[in-house]
């Protein structure tokens, strides 16, 4: 049976302001990496930050459309003594573009279940049109409304002024992060831009240490290798850029993204492919291992 959200047992930091969630993150404690594995410190790691961002996306759907292996990196000649910011936090930067993510930020809704069920119900519109996709990804300038008989904090009639009636236990987490800017008197957000890191700190506001994320990267960065390159481009993607940046350095002419002549492969083109082809075969000869042992099949 699959255990509550809000499990007091496994004890795993959600995105919302419920009593019990708010107990477990009160009464978490970091877990002991003294006696784990390198690969399991990052399972943990993936585990307890994937519970608090986006527990509700896939890790097919995180990786395919949020995950990017690619961090920037910061150089800072002002300060040689400063620490440098914690980036793998920015992992999880493209989740804050989501629709859901955004309304639960400006503090519209008490979880991020509720800001879901709004998108879903149509009670959020983004730049005036309606959008029920909790999914979508806003843009940098965009404005997201809310109605405001829609939210639980808002008491009143219609056609008269609404009154705030906070949640209890909910003042801490009343802030706006600096990506966002919040107008309560008519219930709009503005998108400004992506979440950056800076100095000693990061916008993303997440109840785990910088070492976490930087863990769960990693996790996430070792298992998109076999699927990705270093450039965190698929195989097809790599191959084209290499075609066309060998192309462009003999000086061959380049038309809409393809060349006007065709291209042998290179080797770089078989060992993708090989490699590719040799994890498929090995994750189908897993399966009809273990569904032959289940089974009793001799195959």
């Amino acid at each position: 049976m699959r255990k509550p959200i809000y499990s007091l047992s496994r004890k795993l930091g959600r995105m919302s302001w419920n009593k019990y969630n708010l107990y477990n993150i009160a009464h978490k404690e970091l877990p002991n990496f003294n006696n784990k594995t390198l690969f399991q410190q990052k399972w943990v790691a993936k585990r307890e930050t994937r519970a608090y961002h986006g527990d509700e996306v896939t890790e097919r759907q995180f990786k395919n459309k949020f995950f990017d292996p690619k961090l920037p990196t910061v150089h800072s000649s002002a300060d040689a003594g400063q620490a440098h910011p914690p980036v793998a936090v920015l992992s999880f930067a493209e989740l804050e573009r989501r629709l859901d993510f955004v309304v639960f930020r400006s503090n519209f809704c008490p979880s991020i279940y509720a800001a879901r069920q709004l998108c879903v119900h149509g009670k959020v519109l983004v730049n005036g049109k309606k959008l029920a996709y909790p999914s979508h990804k806003v843009k940098d300038g965009d404005v997201i409304s809310v109605d405001p008989h829609a939210i639980q904090f808002l008491k009143g009639e219609k056609g008269q002024e609404l009154d705030f009636t906070p949640k209890p236990f909910s003042q801490p987490f009343l802030f706006v992060p600096e990506y966002l800017e919040v107008n309560y008197n008519t219930c709009q957000t503005v998108f400004l831009r992506s979440p950056i890191s800076r100095p000693g700190r990061t916008e993303i506001p997440s109840p785990f240490p910088p070492e976490f994320h930087s863990l769960a990267y990693e996790y996430y960065a070792r298992s998109n290798s076999c699927i990705k390159f270093v450039t965190g481009m698929t195989c097809s993607q790599s191959c084209e850029t290499l075609r066309l940046s060998q192309a462009a350095a003999n000086g061959d002419a380049i038309i809409n993204n393809d060349l006007s002549a065709p291209t042998v492969p290179t080797i770089h083109d078989i060992k993708a492919y090989t490699m590719y082809w040799f994890a498929s075969v090995s994750m189908l000869h897993a399966f009809i291992t273990l569904l032959s042992k289940y089974r009793n099949l001799v195959i």
